[in-house]
C-alpha cells in the first residue's frame, strides 16, 4: 500500500528486490540511477513502476544509460512531475544520454502557472 518513497537521504546502488511489487506507488525521490549490472538500480527497472506520478532521478558521472532504456520515461503514462538532478555531472557523454532520452507523454490537461 506504499505511495511515496524517498530514497533522497539514502542512495540505494542495487534495486532491493520486491520494489516493482509496489503496484500502489505513486512517488519515488532520489532514485540514482547507475551502471548497467543486472542488479544495480538501471534506469530500465522505472518501467516496473506503472502507477507512479512524480519521478525524481539523480544522475552522476558513472551513470550509464542502455539505447534499450532511452524510451523507459514515455512508457511511464500517468506521470506528472519529472525531476532529473545531475547536479556535479560534469561529463559530456551523461548529458548526450540525457540529451536521448524520450520525454513522459504531456498532459492534455493544462496546468496553471504558479
Amino acid at each position: 500500500m506504499l505511495i511515496i518513497l524517498d530514497l533522497d537521504t539514502c542512495p540505494i546502488k542495487y534495486w532491493p528486490w520486491g520494489l516493482r511489487r509496489l503496484s500502489y506507488l505513486q512517488e519515488l525521490y532520489g532514485f540514482v540511477v547507475s551502471h548497467l549490472r543486472k542488479l544495480c538500480a538501471s534506469l530500465l527497472k522505472i518501467k516496473e513502476l506503472t502507477t507512479i506520478r512524480e519521478l525524481q532521478i539523480r544522475i552522476s558521472d558513472t551513470t550509464v544509460i542502455s539505447d534499450n532504456a532511452l524510451d523507459v520515461l514515455c512508457q511511464l503514462k500517468g506521470i506528472k512531475v519529472l525531476a532529473i538532478d545531475a547536479e556535479g555531472c560534469t561529463k559530456s557523454d551523461v548529458f548526450k544520454m540525457l540529451d536521448n532520452l524520450t520525454p513522459p507523454p504531456s498532459s492534455n490537461t493544462p496546468r496553471a502557472a504558479s
